[in-house]
């Protein structure tokens, strides 16, 4: 679970995602600084709502969630400036790999991004929707064995392996990875954090059903 930790910068942790998804294309990035001063009148997805009394103090704010989130903002505001369509929402990422139970690395992995989402949300007024995705990596091979779980000596014979592979030390879950995984999103939960959750292992079960699906159409 730490080569997340080592390998993300804060910029890398809170890039946005623009366009990956044609969905979430539009005409109009918008005027993000005027949104600002005339802010939504309430909060997207599920997402508690910004304190109004925050949105004028963000904009002078100078901590490096509002710098990371400027950043956005302008990437945002270029896109527009050059005809370009924007993103209909903005998606901030984070992901670890599943190696071991979660700990304060995994936490500040994904209270770090949400901090720059938060920044982003007070500094456009919230007119901009956003997602967080907080993606497991559990098909990535279990180098070590951790010295925190039971049933060591098994878990010897499983190295390598794609964590999912792994069989779950506790008996609890299909895997071990399948097991921090189910940790992870507890973990998440306990501190009430907005995130979608999404696994290697299933977005690669579904990516030959959506190239079937795609070739059943071009033949009809």
């Amino acid at each position: 679970m730490k080569r997340a930790a080592k390998s993300r910068t804060a910029t890398a942790d809170t890039r946005a995602s623009a366009g990956r998804d044609p969905s979430e294309k539009i005409a109009n990035a918008g005027a993000l600084k005027q949104a600002a001063k005339s802010p939504a009148s309430a909060a997207r997805s599920g997402l508690p709502a910004i304190d109004r009394n925050l949105v004028e103090a963000a904009a002078t704010a100078t901590a490096w969630p509002f710098e990371e989130a400027r950043k956005i903002i302008a990437r945002l505001e270029r896109e527009r400036a050059a005809g370009r369509t924007g993103p209909r929402t903005v998606v901030f990422e984070t992901g670890y790999g599943p190696s071991g139970l979660p700990h304060i690395g995994t936490f500040g992995e994904v209270a770090r991004t949400t901090m720059v989402r938060t920044a982003f949300r007070l500094l456009t007024g919230d007119s901009v929707p956003t997602r967080l995705i907080c993606f497991s990596d559990d098909m990535d091979g279990m180098r070590k064995v951790p010295d925190n779980v039971p049933n060591q000596a098994m878990l010897h014979e499983h190295l390598h392996r794609p964590l999912t592979r792994v069989p779950d030390p506790f008996g609890e879950f299909e895997s071990f990875g399948h097991h921090n995984n189910a940790m992870l999103r507890r973990f998440l939960d306990t501190f009430g954090f907005d995130y979608e959750f999404r696994e290697r292992h299933r977005l690669l079960h579904l990516r030959p059903l959506r190239r079937g699906a795609a070739a059943r159409r071009r033949a009809l």
